[in-house]
């Protein structure tokens, strides 16, 4: 069980629920699904995120070779609202997002868990001054269930992930179930599945 650590008093820009961007905020849950496809060759690249109607919603562009792991969260249009790249010199541990394809951080991931098996990665928004003591978002769960939950800033759930077979994946195809509480970012949600994936992969490569 995750303790609770107390937040700043710190102001957030905006929509309080909206890290990259507004339009992705919606007055009533999201019911995601998340296909990844370690061996997929398509325009979404090796990630699919639909939604109850299987719409196309967002995809994600992966720079192969690149030292920053570098993933680009794009919209329907293929637009990038968010770009992904690991923090150099940190490891597996951090990650940064930045909006869009600009250098304007959004915000920083760290990994906190040094247990292969557990999920414990702490979110700090771009206007964070103390993130050596306070986090903005929090996300804990376990990779051998394939669940995990984000909590805001006052321990609230926000979003829960669930893998939607308990069945062996076929040559690394893993299929999620993703639920976002109303008037939360899925952009930004999906945008920590992204990393949380990525970064056991490359914990078991």
């Amino acid at each position: 069980m995750l303790a609770r650590t107390m937040n700043p008093m710190h102001e957030m820009k905006g929509d309080m629920s909206a890290v990259i961007s507004p339009r992705f905020c919606h007055q009533y849950p999201v019911h995601l699904t998340v296909v990844r496809n370690p061996i997929a060759v398509t325009d979404s690249g090796k990630y699919l995120i639909t939604d109850e109607k299987a719409h196309h919603l967002l995809g994600v562009k992966e720079t192969l070779w690149s030292i920053h792991g570098r993933h680009v969260i794009t919209d329907t249009e293929t637009n990038p609202i968010a770009t992904c790249k690991k923090k150099l010199f940190s490891g597996l541990k951090k990650w940064q997002v930045f909006q869009g394809s600009s250098s304007n951080l959004l915000f920083t991931a760290k990994n906190c868990s040094p247990i292969h098996s557990k999920i414990e990665v702490e979110v700090y928004l771009a206007g964070n001054k103390k993130q050596d003591y306070f986090w903005d978002f929090k996300v804990g769960g376990c990779w051998k269930e394939r669940s995990f939950v984000v909590y805001d800033r006052d321990f609230k759930p926000i979003a829960r992930m669930e893998k939607k077979s308990r069945g062996t994946s076929i040559l690394g195809k893993e299929t999620f179930h993703l639920t976002v509480s109303s008037k939360v970012d899925y952009a930004f949600i999906v945008t920590l599945v992204v990393l949380l994936c990525e970064a056991k992969e490359d914990k078991e490569n």
